[in-house]
Order: C-alpha cells, then sequence, then structure tokens
C-alpha cells in the first residue's frame, strides 16, 4: 500500500491540471503514471507538458506504467477540498486495477493500454539551463504584451511576445505584434542583462502569476517553468525565431521619438476611461469595439466615442496643454482595452504621451515603460 496527505497529492495534481486537454490527444486526457519505492512520477502532455514527482509513505504497489484518465481521478482527489475529513489517500492494487481510497470514499481505475507523445523529460534536462530572473519587471513586461499577440497558432511567428536584449543602460525588451497593434516594454533585470533573445510562448506566460513558480528557464528549445517538485515546458516556436518583426517594432520606435507630441493625459484616467468604454460594449462581439478619438485645435480636452447598433458613448478627459491641431484617430478597442486595464494598474502616477503620424496612419501611446504603435492602415 502507498499512503499520501491529502494536501501533499493535491499540490502535485494541480500543477498538471495546468496542462489543458486537447480532444485527439491521448497524453493530455490520461496521467502516465509509474512509482518506484515510495516516491511516484507523474506525466502529462498536450500542446505544454508536464511532469511531478510525489512522495508518500510505503510502496507504490504497481511495477508497470498506468495510464489513468485524469476526467474521472481529478474530481474523485478534488472532492477531498470540501471534505472535513483529513485521512490519508491510500492506493494499492487489486487484480488490474488501481483502489484509491479517502475515508469513506473509494474508486477504482483501470489502466489504459499503451498511451503515446509524453515528452521525455530526462531529455529536456540533458540541455544546460539558461535562468530568466524571474523578477516583477519581466513578468509585467511578458503580461502586458500578451494582450497585444495573436492568441491562436494560425501565425505562430506572432503567438509570443519576444524577449530580446535592453539598450540605453535598460537590460531588456519584450515585443509583441498582432499586424494592428505592435508593443514594446523595457525594463530592468536585478541579474544583468538578457544574453540571447527568446520567443516567449503565450501559455506559459498566463501561469507566471501561479503561485509555486521557483524558476524560468529555457534549455534547448523549450521554456521551462519549475516548482518545488513538478515542470511545466513548452517548445519555443521556429517560426517565432526567424519571422517575428522585431526590426519593424524598433523602426516604429525609432520614429515615434521623431514625432512631436499631440496630447498628454493622466495614465490611470485615460486607461480607466479607455476599459470603461469596453464595458459598455459587452453585448456585442469584441472584434467590432471600436473607438473614436478626437480634438480640436486650442481646446484642453478630447472627446472618446464608441458606437453599436442604437446607442453612442462619448466622454471627455482633459489633458495637459492646449492642443495644437485638430485630431481624428480610430483604435481597436477590443485588443487595447485589456492593455489599458493592464495601464491603469502600472502607471497610475504617470501620463500617457500620445503622438500621431497622420501620414502613415500610425499612434504611437507610450505610459512610462511602456510602448505602443496602433496602425489604421498598414505602411507601405
Amino acid at each position: 500500500m502507498w499512503e499520501i496527505k491529502r494536501e501533499d497529492l493535491l499540490a502535485g495534481l494541480q500543477i498538471l491540471d495546468m496542462v489543458p486537454e486537447k480532444l485527439g490527444i491521448p497524453s493530455s486526457e490520461f496521467f502516465w503514471v509509474r512509482g518506484k519505492g515510495s516516491d511516484i512520477r507523474l506525466s502529462v502532455a498536450s500542446y505544454i507538458s508536464g511532469e511531478v514527482v510525489i512522495k508518500g509513505k510505503g510502496t507504490w504497489p504497481i511495477s508497470k506504467d498506468f495510464f489513468i484518465d485524469r476526467r474521472v481521478f481529478l474530481p474523485f482527489v478534488y472532492a477531498a477540498r470540501e471534505i472535513k475529513q483529513k485521512a490519508l489517500f491510500q492506493f494499492e492494487k487489486k487484480g488490474k486495477q488501481l483502489v484509491v481510497r479517502h475515508g469513506s470514499r473509494k474508486s477504482l481505475f483501470d489502466s489504459q493500454s499503451r498511451v503515446r507523445g509524453y515528452s521525455d523529460l530526462r531529455r529536456l534536462k540533458k540541455h544546460s539551463a539558461t535562468t530568466f530572473p524571474a523578477d516583477n519587471d519581466l513578468r509585467e513586461l511578458l503580461l502586458c504584451g500578451k494582450n497585444c499577440a495573436v492568441s491562436d497558432s494560425i501565425q505562430p511567428h506572432l503567438n509570443c511576445v519576444y524577449i530580446a536584449k535592453g539598450s540605453k543602460g535598460l537590460s531588456v525588451r519584450a515585443l509583441a505584434s498582432n499586424d494592428k497593434v505592435y508593443y514594446l516594454g523595457k525594463g530592468a533585470l536585478e541579474d544583468g542583462r538578457m544574453k540571447t533573445e527568446i520567443p516567449f510562448p503565450l501559455f506559459l506566460i498566463n501561469l507566471l502569476a501561479v503561485k509555486g513558480v521557483k524558476r524560468i528557464s529555457w534549455r534547448g528549445k523549450f521554456i521551462v517553468l519549475s516548482f518545488k517538485n513538478g515542470w511545466l515546458w513548452q517548445p519555443i516556436s521556429e517560426e517565432a525565431y526567424d519571422q517575428f518583426p522585431e526590426k519593424k517594432i524598433s523602426r516604429y520606435s525609432l520614429r515615434s521619438e521623431s514625432m512631436p507630441v499631440t496630447f498628454v493625459a493622466s495614465s490611470r484616467r485615460f486607461s480607466r476611461l479607455m476599459t470603461r468604454l469596453g464595458y459598455y460594449l459587452q453585448s456585442v462581439r469584441r472584434k467590432d469595439w471600436v473607438v473614436k478619438l478626437r480634438g480640436k485645435q486650442g481646446a484642453k480636452s478630447i472627446l472618446a466615442s464608441t458606437n453599436i447598433p442604437g446607442a453612442g458613448f462619448v466622454e471627455k478627459i482633459g489633458t495637459t496643454e492646449y492642443l495644437k491641431k485638430d485630431f481624428k484617430i480610430e483604435w481597436p478597442l477590443d485588443i487595447l482595452e485589456p492593455v489599458f486595464d493592464f495601464l491603469s494598474k502600472k502607471t497610475k502616477k504617470l501620463g500617457v504621451v500620445v503622438r500621431i503620424d497622420s501620414k502613415r496612419g500610425v499612434t504611437y501611446v507610450q505610459a512610462g515603460n511602456f510602448w505602443l504603435a496602433i496602425t489604421s492602415q498598414q505602411e507601405k
């Protein structure tokens, strides 16, 4: 018999549960379990992979590989959260089945015939690990950038946040693009400069704020998140290495420095205005979310408006200086709303600086170390 505290079992399974199930990929639907003595190792694999080592008491009862259906195993284990009984989970073998007991509850599981498609953590560990400094600057740059990236694999070269070497005393840059909005964030790292460029996978960015992440590193062609007793990893996109528009974003950034300032407003108020307009549009498809900004020469405020069938919304926000010229611009609010929601919390005491290149149809927005280029037409 093998026994384990429910807290220890839950901690390990919660790491594996971050790997999403994917229809048609059996390795994402079944945990591969193998034990030796008092330790067991569980693996799962989808478009990302995970593995944990869980230490219990006694001896694991099954000598062969066991493939357990996560779709029924996890609900049985997770039900322990709602039960006051703090009994140990007990595992034993009965014929070809795995018997799991917890207090007065009991379940029996069959093993799936051999499942293939799991990644080999031992092979991955043969590559030397280069560690990302897991400080707040890098996390914030990645979290903001993921809102400007392409969220599916249709354009794999844009399905990432590109981490690159910094300049001018700043040690890291984070870049992202979806062909409408280009993002650049700059920050300093406690452990020095980045030594190489890395297209960071979007799914793993969502996990950076998860409690228990001890280290972020890359091994070979994989990004790895390390926990106390487990690992999650995802391959780095070769298309992103070859085709990510880093030079184009850098060109936009340099060009913005030569453009005159159109207006400056409170970053907190401006960002909250954008998120509020998005709130008004909840009932319509996100791809229809558009915000129009316009200002009149000599005014000390701008108007932000959005329209849907049967309704229109207009709000005003003050600027720090009188406007020097008329302007009218249109932005894709579906993309920008989560970006401004992020900025409203991270740039409270700063101004948002907006420059407009009417000739090329590009707006440049900067708040602290976060920078955007928003296009209304493709640059020729």
